[in-house]
Formats: C-alpha cells, sequence, structure tokens
C-alpha cells in the first residue's frame, strides 16, 4: 500500500537559464501530488543552503522538477545519491550522457541509430560545416541558444550566440521535415506525436507559449513508418 503520508520534497526553480520553466514544473508536479491524496509536500527552490536543508528535512523522496544544468545533468542526482535520497527520473549517469548533446550523438551513432551529421564546434570556427545547420549549445534545453543557420554570413553570429550558454558547440545538419516524439514508459513506447509549431521552429516560445504549438497523434505517417519511430524510440 502506497504511504500517503511520506515527506516529499519537489525541487524546482534553481539557477540555470531555465528556472522559470521549472518552476512551474514544480508547482504542477506537487499540485498533481496534493491532487492524488498525498499530504506531506515540501516545495524546495534549491539555492545556497539547499543542501543543509534536505538534511534537515530528512525526505522519503525527492521528486525532481529542475529544468537545466544542475537539474538534468547528473549534478543534482549525484548530490541525492551521497545524502541515500531517493528521487525521480534517471540516475547519474543516463543524466550526465543524455544532457549533452554531443555524448547523446556519439552513443547514438555508436549503436547504429540514425542522427544527423554533426560536428563538435567552438566561436572559433569560421565556416560552417554544412548548410543549412542548426547551431546549439552541447548542455543547454528549452532550445536555448539555438539557431537554424541558412547562410554561411549568418554562421558567426550563431556560435557566438551558442557560445553564450557553452563553450562546446553541437553543429547539425539541417534535416528538414516534421518533429516526431515519442515518450517511453519503462520498456514501453508510447503513441508518437507530431509537435506542430505554428513558427515552424519548436523555439523557447512555440514550446511555453499556449496555442503555439499543436500536438497531434495523427501523425502522417504510415503504420510501417510509424513501427520504425517507435522501434528507434525504444533501441535510443
Amino acid at each position: 500500500m502506497i504511504n500517503k503520508n511520506m515527506r516529499i520534497v519537489v525541487l524546482y526553480g534553481g539557477f540555470s537559464s531555465e528556472r522559470e520553466v521549472s518552476l512551474t514544473t514544480g508547482t504542477a508536479m506537487g499540485n498533481s501530488l496534493k491532487k492524488n491524496g498525498y499530504k506531506n509536500i515540501i516545495f524546495m527552490d534549491i539555492g545556497g543552503n539547499f543542501f543543509k536543508e534536505l538534511l534537515e528535512i530528512k525526505p522519503d523522496i525527492c521528486v525532481n522538477g529542475l529544468h537545466g544544468k544542475f537539474g538534468e545533468d547528473g549534478k543534482i542526482q549525484a548530490v541525492l545519491e551521497s545524502l541515500k535520497i531517493p528521487y525521480t527520473g534517471s540516475g547519474v549517469a543516463a543524466s550526465c550522457l543524455a544532457f549533452d548533446k554531443a555524448y547523446s550523438k556519439y552513443i547514438l551513432r555508436g549503436a547504429g541509430l540514425p542522427t544527423a551529421e554533426f560536428i563538435i564546434a567552438s566561436k572559433d570556427n569560421q565556416k560552417p560545416p554544412f548548410l543549412p545547420c542548426v547551431v546549439k549549445p552541447a548542455r543547454e534545453g528549452s532550445t536555448i541558444g539555438i539557431s537554424i543557420v541558412k547562410q554561411e554570413g549568418e554562421y558567426k553570429r550563431a556560435l557566438k550566440i551558442a557560445s553564450q550558454y557553452d563553450g562546446k558547440i553541437v553543429v547539425e545538419k539541417f534535416l528538414d521535415g516534421k518533429e516526431i516524439t515519442v515518450g517511453i514508459l519503462g520498456d514501453k513506447a508510447l503513441p508518437p506525436i507530431w509537435i506542430k509549431p505554428e513558427s515552424g521552429f519548436y523555439d523557447y516560445e512555440s514550446k511555453y507559449t499556449k496555442g503555439k504549438t499543436e500536438y497531434l497523434f495523427d501523425t502522417g505517417c504510415t503504420e510501417k513508418e510509424m513501427a520504425e519511430i517507435k522501434d528507434t524510440a525504444l533501441k535510443a
């Protein structure tokens, strides 16, 4: 039987560039737990004293609503493991590797899974390796710092923008087409969803502004394509 009186700490906020998104996520998580009958919910906006606060509170579990650096990159996971506090989400290694787009792409490529051609760049690179291309910080989320470069003259500016968030920059060959996402629950793939932003680019505004993006179960793909999409997502 589930203990509805367990002490649950919802971690949210923090100090990454995705702080505002995390506040929304954590609030929604905590409210959902309350609606489901959990009575002892503590919201913790991660700051300088969070380590001490966790030691004092002694939570039964931490629900991780943090986004970005020190939330999804393995660091908060390592802290919680060192304190022997159970937490939701992926572990240290998986979080660290998944958050770094370069590591992720090397792993996918090594496993024989399809991924866009790419290079690791720095702000000093002069010419794009391919056009059009996507320039992005290796370790950021919510499309922050990302640019789609269509002409060579746009490349330098894109590198400068990305470098404001990370010294490690991934430059990918731009792939034109639908963006389809597949959630994974345990070892099962959930139904694919077509992400259809109004602007054509699923950027920060499109992700977090109501009405800017449609999320469609009708992807327009064939049954064979849908099966391949789900199979690839599971392998990844």
